[in-house]
Formats: C-alpha cells, structure tokens, sequence
C-alpha cells in the first residue's frame, strides 16, 4: 500500500510541474506580445511627425501709396526665416483682401527667385503691379498686403503683412500702347506685319500723336495721329517690313504724345531674326492675266535660298486658290546658299474645268524648310476663257 501511494503521488508531483511550466511559458509569451502592442515607436518609425519646426514669417511691406491707372508701381515685401531649416520652393504674393488669386506672385526655388532662404535670413522681394485698365473698380483706394506660401509651413499665423493703403486715379490724358503682334524670332527676307495697340485711359477725348515702330534707335514705320474716345482701344497695323539680315535687338511701338503718364507710351521688345538652316524664299511670281482653254500659259517664278546650307531636292508649283492640288509641279535647282534661282517656268495648260477667273499663285514644297512662312508667292487673278 505504501509503495503505491507513493507511485501515485510522484505521478501527481509531475503532473502539477508540467501544468504550472506550460502556463509560465504562456504568461512569459502573452507579456511579450502585451509589451510589443503597447511600446511607444521610435522617431525614426513615425514618418508623420515633423523633425524639425517650419515658419517663414511675413515681415512688412512698403512701396507706392499712389499712382495713375494705367502705370504701375513697386512693393517690395520684407519676409524672415524664422523656423528652423531652410526654406526652398515657396510664394511671395502681393494681395488685396478677398481677392483671389493674388495680384502679383513670385516663386522661390533653389536657383529661380533668390535661391534657398536660409535659416534666420531675411529677404526683400519686389512685385511689380499694374490695375487693370478695363476694371473701373480699381480706382480709388485699397488695401494690399504681402503673404508667403508655403506648404511646409508649420505657423501660418504670421504669413501676412499688415496692410498697405494704395490710391489708383484716373489721369486726364494717357494713352498705353502694347504689341499685339509681334512674332520672335521671325526670319531673313520675310515679310511680316507689326501692329500695337492703342488705348485711352484718360478721362478725356485724346489724340494719340504720331505712331511710330523702332528698330533699334532708328524710326522704320509711321502712322499718323488718331483720336480715342476714354476706354476706347484701336489696333494699328504698320506697312509690312523685312529684313534682308539677321538682327538682334528691340523693336519699340510708341506714340508722340505729352500725356499724364508717360511711362507707358511705348513698349519695347527683345526680338531675333534668323538666317534659317534650310530657308527658300519666294522673290517674285509673275505670268498672263488671260487664256484660253487648250493654250499654254508660262508663269515664272524667281526663288532665293537666304539659308546657309545648300537647297535641292524641292519641287515648285503652280497652284489655285482653295484648292490643294497643283495644277503644275516642277523641279527646283540647286542653291548655294545667299544665291538667287534664274526664271523658274511653270507651264501650264488649261481646261474646260478650269474655265473662269480666279487666283493661283506659286509655292514652294520642301520638307527639310525651317522657315515656311516665305514659301509663297503673292496671288494673280487671272481669266481663262473657252473661245
């Protein structure tokens, strides 16, 4: 009896051990797995928390308290990294409350609009404003305010200026002038129309004065005076001009006139006119103004290469206006560069289906051509007859 109870109980003292072993192992793994849920993560495992504090703070602004409509004036916006990075790639506006977008805009990167603004630095930013001439609104008086936008910016409370009181009148007498068509670059021997525009912003009936286009110094073009009604706009389109060289330099529309605000009586642009790689020009085109139907009509055509590499492989042709298909098609010469063709002949024999009067004039077709513009002839009205 005694060696089996004692059997028994060592198979009870065993029995117990194995329990209270499986259930450390399962405490030891549920504190493992409670610990790894409730641990906070490190820095470095937070991709959303900022590591360093952002804030670019509007300073002041200052500029022009009064000016015509019509002329601009300058703001220039003092701002201050106050934060702790550099600061690259954000906006300094000039704004008018409850206007949106802003006035004015300038963007800041690392190498367009003064480059990175390092930490504790400050910067001036100028923005240059003009009212618009066509909203009356703007005369009168009006807050401006300079902001800063930035996306990273961790306090937008100080982005704005305190604003600045500007006054717009109206002059008595201005007239602004603008380029309505002035293409850049256009090229050597291309015949070309420039024109302005010409508006009264004053508040009496004005005459513009003369108007004239620069080259340069040099007057090239004139057109004489005309009177505008206040607010009213005329597009003026000076004769056609060309040049027979490559040019660089302004090219100015203005006009002669004594006016309240004289700034903004002309206005100037860079142009370029270039020689093209491969350039034919049309110099001339002429033939008989009347036929008959079944006889041969000889047109002549006379063509320049003002490019500097050598022109071949391109086709003349006789064409009528409106429609696509030639009505002759002959092969072109070769040209030297800055050399001139001999007469060209495009002959021509026509139908009863050509029967009537009607424009054609000559083309040339080259693929390799970098200025299509000078391609075509001036048209010629001419009558074919069926007697």
């Amino acid at each position: 009896m005694f060696i089996k109870d004692e059997k028994h109980t060592n198979y009870l003292y065993l029995k117990t051990i194995k329990i209270n072993f499986i259930q450390t192992i399962f405490v030891i793994l549920f504190t493992i797995a409670l610990l790894a849920c409730t641990t906070e993560p490190t820095r470095s495992n937070v991709d959303d928390e900022p590591t360093e504090f952002n804030d670019i703070k509007a300073v002041s602004i200052s500029g022009s308290n009064s000016f015509f409509w019509g002329n601009s004036g300058d703001f220039t916006i003092e701002i201050k990294n106050i934060g702790e990075t550099a600061a690259v790639n954000f906006y300094v506006e000039l704004r008018k409350n409850g206007l949106h977008p802003p006035l004015v805009s300038r963007y800041v990167s690392f190498n367009v609009g003064g480059g990175i603004l390092h930490r504790d630095s400050t910067r001036y930013v100028t923005l240059n404003w003009s009212p618009s001439t066509t909203d009356f609104t703007w005369l009168g008086e009006h807050e401006l305010f300079g902001e800063v936008n930035w996306s990273r910016d961790n306090n937008i409370e100080n982005n704005r200026t305190k604003p600045i009181n500007v006054a717009v009148a109206q002059p008595n007498i201005d007239i602004e002038v603008f380029f309505h068509n002035l293409p850049n670059p256009f090229y050597v021997n291309q015949e070309i129309t420039l024109g302005i525009n010409v508006r009264n912003n004053g508040r009496e009936v004005t005459s513009t004065g003369e108007m004239q286009l620069l080259r340069g110094f040099n007057v090239i073009r004139t057109v004489p005076a005309i009177l505008l009604s206040p607010g009213q706009t005329r597009s003026i389109d000076f004769s056609p001009i060309s040049f027979s060289t490559t040019f660089q330099g302004n090219m100015t529309g203005r006009v002669i006139i004594d006016d309240d605000v004289p700034g903004n009586n002309s206005q100037t642009r860079w142009i370029e006119v270039r020689r093209g790689g491969y350039d034919l020009s049309m110099l001339s085109f002429s033939g008989p103004d009347t036929e008959n139907v079944g006889h041969i009509m000889q047109f002549t055509a006379l063509i320049r290469n003002v490019g500097v590499l050598v022109a071949n492989n391109y086709t003349l042709e006789l064409r009528r206006a409106g429609f696509d298909t030639p009505l002759v098609t002959v092969e072109g010469v070769r040209l030297n560069p800055n050399t001139s063709s001999g007469p060209i002949f495009l002959t021509w024999v026509p139908s009863n289906q050509h029967i009537g009067t009607y424009n054609v004039y000559a083309k040339i077709v080259w693929d390799l051509d970098d200025n299509l513009i000078n391609n075509t002839s001036s048209s010629k009205l001419i009558t074919i007859t069926d007697y």
